[in-house]
């Protein structure tokens, strides 16, 4: 084993590595060893996520979390909005130096946020949100959906049994992630 820090990055729900990319390279850039699964069905497809349980979107990140464990000293997760409730189910199943989720969904669609944005659609007449409220109903299959929610009431319960440092940051203006 290395005196090496690893980093696994973890993205969100219907993303890929792209969305966390800028946070890789800075990390490599600074020395850390660094690994980014792309999680299973999150190939852009709409039918490529359609079969997939999240038992398999932890298990794709478990194979490069196990990859770091054995080559670094110390192993930080990072999670990105569904991201950080994979990071917390590896938490719990394997010994890591600390967690980091960024804008991770316990409190999920913050309604008000949202009817603030159609509001501000109708009165501009832009329908900016409105259309990617749309897209997104659009692009993610209903199983998919259902297995997010698994994934989300499965996990939250879990959260106070961590025992390693967790920081946690989260948006304010968030429309699918409330703060609380």
């Amino acid at each position: 084993m290395h005196n090496r820090i690893g980093c696994l990055i973890i993205h969100g729900f219907g993303g890929n590595i792209n969305e966390v990319e800028p946070l890789i390279s800075y990390l490599i850039e600074q020395g850390y060893k660094v690994m980014a699964p792309g999680l299973k069905g999150h190939t852009g497809k709409r039918e490529d996520l359609k079969a997939v349980k999240y038992t398999e979107w932890i298990a794709s990140a478990e194979t490069d979390l196990l990859a770091l464990l054995s080559d670094c000293k110390k192993v930080y997760i990072i999670g990105f909005s569904m991201g950080g409730l994979i990071a917390v189910n590896l938490g719990l199943k394997h010994r890591i130096s600390g967690i980091v989720t960024l804008n991770t969904p316990i409190y999920y669609w913050n309604i008000k946020r949202i009817i603030i944005n159609i509001a501000s659609d109708l009165v501009n007449r832009d329908f900016k949100y409105s259309k990617r409220y749309i897209n997104s109903s659009k692009k993610l299959p209903f199983l998919a959906l259902l297995n997010f929610r698994l994934l989300l009431s499965k996990t939250k319960p879990k959260v106070k049994a961590l025992k390693c440092p967790i920081f946690v940051a989260q948006a304010i203006n968030d429309d699918t992630v409330r703060k609380s």
